[in-house]
């Protein structure tokens, strides 16, 4: 089975030591399996802001996949007009060459971005090959959804030829997959249809931290650092989607009160400055700059809670929960609708509301009060990390759904829609 993979933006595991994300997982599972696999994606790099290749690469990334990186430009901010450009050109140059690769069996396509699964289905349809649109995230509503309410039936206007693109991609499609239920609701919606037997959610995951090794290169004053402390611990991008500084605030709230507390901040971004300017003499606030993964297996390893200060949308269901989970660590999270259903249900920490910096600070002095609750939910973690959450499981059951779905579609079993 021939399968192309469209995801643009996804950092690619290039390097020893680098690791593979969802479209990596996927690819890595159905090479695996002896599948020859094509994931296409750009020369350029949308966390590093720069290009990771001079010009259009073709490389195998690992055994049975091919990666095909499309030289399509570059650009400096995430909300701009240049990116927009970026994403047209790229799905402009997939329509360009798809035609002269071999056909495929089955395409599976993320959304966002929107120009790929839109390429991809005007391909599919002509060549009578099933796609598969895997949603990631709700684009481009939201954009309407985080901009302030005045301003969105503008944004809502200003975006109606994406809407159109992006149903158009998913009515489409002989299959939904998306990361969370909420966002597969969301892609039914748009779609306009009910879920059917093979619309599924598979969970983002994460691949463990057993083949970084426990081993650390991380500099030793950090361990002295951490050192019977309660550690709280922070990995990603000091971003918009996150609220870094709240963790700040808090850092400067238990300074003097909570000896024994310390927060832990990996990563970079716009925010750091800051912080490091407003917070300079907090002993008990830690910045490291990035770490690579075997660092980062290491910060975990002494931490004993993770934190997600994200800014989202209900049902958001990110990476970051589960880069936690794989480490053995509860959470303090403001993800509100189904991740804090998740937590809720399995046990795995403390919920507050996203921007509540009394109901954060009320998170980390209920943990640091309740070493018994600590525990008990730092062993939900690994057992629903083990059971549910782990890309081992995760990625064979997303493998063999794509290999289901090409089977029933070569005995004439599925259809791929044509929209009106």
């Amino acid at each position: 089975m021939i399968v192309w993979i469209l995801k643009d933006a996804e950092p690619l595991p290039l390097k020893s030591g680098q690791r593979a994300l969802r479209s990596g997982l996927l690819a890595q599972e159905l090479g695996r399996r002896g599948h020859q696999v094509v994931w296409w994606t750009s020369t350029f790099s949308h966390h590093l802001k720069k290009f990771i290749f001079e010009r259009d690469t073709r490389l195998e990334l690992m055994p049975n996949v091919t990666l095909l990186a499309l030289d399509a430009g570059r650009y400096q901010r995430n909300v701009s007009f240049a990116r927009l450009i970026h994403h047209r050109r790229l799905g402009r140059r997939f329509r360009e060459l798809a035609g002269s690769e071999p056909r495929p069996d089955i395409i599976v396509s993320a959304l966002p971005i929107i120009d790929f699964p839109f390429q991809a289905a005007r391909y599919a349809f002509s060549r009578g090959v099933p796609l598969i649109v895997d949603v990631r995230d709700p684009w481009p509503d939201v954009f309407a959804d985080k901009s302030p309410a005045p301003l969105r039936p503008l944004v809502r206007w200003l975006t109606l030829n994406e809407r159109r693109r992006a149903a158009y991609s998913l009515k489409s499609a002989v299959a939904l997959t998306a990361v969370s239920k909420g966002f597969l609701r969301w892609a039914l919606g748009l779609a306009g249809r009910s879920q059917g037997p093979h619309d599924r959610v598979f969970y983002l995951g994460h691949s463990g931290f057993e083949a970084a090794g426990q081993e650390s290169s991380h500099p030793s004053k950090l361990a002295v650092q951490l050192n019977r402390k309660l550690v709280f611990t922070f990995v990603g991008t000091f971003g918009h989607s996150y609220e870094v500084e709240l963790i700040a605030r808090a850092a400067q709230h238990f300074h003097a009160s909570r000896p024994d507390v310390a927060f832990v901040l990996v990563g970079d971004g716009h925010q750091r400055a800051g912080i490091e300017q407003r917070y300079a003499g907090l002993k008990n606030l830690i910045l490291t700059g990035w770490l690579d993964t075997r660092e980062i297996a290491a910060v975990l390893a002494q931490s004993h809670v993770g934190l997600v200060p994200c800014r989202s949308l209900p049902d958001t269901v990110p990476n970051k929960p589960f880069e936690y989970l794989a480490a053995g660590l509860p959470l303090i999270s403001s993800l509100q609708g189904e991740m804090a259903e998740m937590i809720e249900t399995h046990g795995l920490g403390l919920s507050y509301r996203a921007g509540d910096l009394g109901g954060f600070i009320q998170a980390v002095d209920r943990i640091w009060r309740d070493r018994q609750a600590l525990a008990l939910w730092s062993a939900n973690a690994t057992k629903a990390f083990t059971e549910k959450f782990s890309a081992s499981r995760i990625y064979p059951d997303f493998a063999s759904h794509i290999e289901l779905i090409n089977e029933l579609s070569r005995r004439g079993k599925t259809e791929t829609a044509v929209p009106g």
